[in-house]
């Protein structure tokens, strides 16, 4: 399944003890136009190296969505996908098997005044927009998915290998659900067929105090799933949707088994089955895996056995991640409970379960785990890693066809790299690609890093 994931990455000197193939990362390249500032990179790629790269282009009260996207090995100078008349954020962006892409971001539409604890302020409206490129690199129109009243928060995107996508969406007032005039709810639209659906409420459980924090999930034929917090007394669960390649509607709201303390801390991806694999972290509790369903009548999980003793993800950063490769096999990553210094990863077979973990050990306080996993046992993982007072690195580690990891290594310089954008990593096949934000004298831009290094490559074929 693919699904949007912006990556830190710069670039990782050849290392003795590399398993064999396994290469080495090229050197950090400057994204963002030179002079302008760039923010909240996101990336994808596909199985045959087409790949994309989406940001927040521009000064602060103009700015846009870019894209840059690679073909045939030869990166396209950035477009502005956006349209102008208002301030454009948080993009996502997905590839499909055929080098279709789609873009997904909020953009503001205005001020609108509202009556939120009986006083009446004036609030920015976004709306969640989106814009696809065909196969051949021809752009579409911008299409506007969400209601152009109040406001949508940041939206996820998720692209199965057909084209099929979906984009989930909190919208209401932005305000806190103790006030009286709050609205909140999680929204979805489906592009199949060449358009989006009409925008469908799939939240709407009662004794949600507030839902909020979607994602989404898209197997390679189709097959979708949409999830969110669900805020209880006392923490948080989580709800979820289902949907086949070839349903009109998303199935009821079925409980996900991930009830915590604090926000959620778990993830969940579609196999080219429609089978779903997740991983989840209760606050204070043990490292659980899960596999199941989904079909007309909702999501449906069971715990799967755990590899040897329970294993624990720090509290502070960010819950465990899951990847399923088209197979149906899985790589799952997390920060250590114990050590804050050590990122732990675990991969589960698509006919067994989590196999035994490794340390991918790091030299700070790790942090935004991020995981790909790609046929033929493959995969990566980056993190940012903390190496010294407000300053930061990304780590990466690369697990090679035979099961082996590479060593973890910095990748990138040290330097102040946003921690609230994350790292963001796609791979596919022997292909990996991460994009990240750095601050670089007072001014934000976006770097990228491809594996194996694609100047070694350029070198190896003259």
């Amino acid at each position: 399944m693919s699904r949007s994931r912006t990556i830190l990455i710069a670039g990782l000197a050849v290392a003795a003890g590399l398993p064999a193939g396994a290469g080495a990362w090229g050197s950090p390249e400057t994204v963002s136009p030179e002079g302008r500032e760039g923010r909240t990179p996101a990336v994808a790629l596909n199985g045959s190296g087409t790949a994309a790269v989406a940001w927040v282009d521009g000064p602060w009260m103009s700015r846009s969505i870019a894209v840059s996207v690679r073909r045939n090995g030869v990166w396209d100078v950035a477009r502005r996908v956006s349209p102008p008349g208002g301030v454009a954020i948080d993009p996502q962006i997905e590839v499909a098997a055929d080098g279709s892409l789609m873009v997904l971001w909020r953009q503001a539409i205005g001020a609108q005044r509202v009556r939120i604890g009986g006083r009446i302020i004036t609030r920015t409206r976004f709306v969640a927009r989106a814009r696809h490129r065909d196969a051949s690199g021809i752009w579409r129109g911008v299409s506007t998915l969400s209601p152009s009243r109040l406001k949508v928060g940041a939206p996820e995107l998720a692209m199965g290998a057909d084209g099929t996508a979906v984009a989930v969406w909190h919208w209401g007032t932005g305000t806190s659900p103790r006030l009286s005039g709050f609205v909140g709810q999680v929204q979805a639209s489906v592009w199949r067929d060449g358009s989006w659906s009409p925008m469908r409420r799939v939240s709407g459980t009662a004794g949600c105090r507030e839902e909020r924090r979607p994602r989404a999930a898209v197997g390679a034929r189709g097959q979708a799933v949409a999830w969110w917090q669900c805020d209880v007394r006392g923490g948080s669960t989580s709800y979820g949707v289902a949907r086949g390649p070839e349903d009109a509607r998303w199935s009821s709201r079925r409980e996900l088994p991930f009830r915590t303390s604090g926000d959620q801390r778990s993830d969940l991806d579609v196999a080219s089955d429609g089978s779903i694999s997740a991983v989840s972290a209760a606050v204070g509790g043990p490292v659980r895996w899960w596999r199941g369903t989904a079909d007309s009548a909702g999501i449906r999980l069971s715990e799967l056995p755990r590899p040897g003793l329970p294993e624990r993800a720090d509290d502070t950063a960010g819950g465990p991640r899951i990847d399923i490769d088209s197979t149906g096999d899985a790589l799952t990553a997390w920060v250590a409970g114990t050590d804050r210094f050590t990122t732990r990863a675990a991969p589960v077979a698509a006919a067994l379960g989590p196999g035994t973990p490794v340390s991918l050990s790091g030299q700070g306080p790790a942090g935004s785990v991020q995981v790909d996993s790609s046929v033929g046992r493959r995969g990566a993982v980056a993190w940012r890693e903390m190496v010294g007072r407000q300053q930061s690195a990304v780590v990466a580690a690369v697990r090679d066809g035979d099961g082996s990891w590479s060593p973890a290594r910095r990748i990138s310089t040290t330097g102040a790299i946003n921690g609230r954008a994350g790292p963001r990593l796609a791979a596919a096949g022997t292909r990996a690609l991460v994009v990240w934000e750095r601050n670089v004298d007072g001014r934000r831009i976006i770097e990228r890093a491809a594996f194996p290094d694609p100047t070694a490559a350029a070198q190896r074929r003259r």
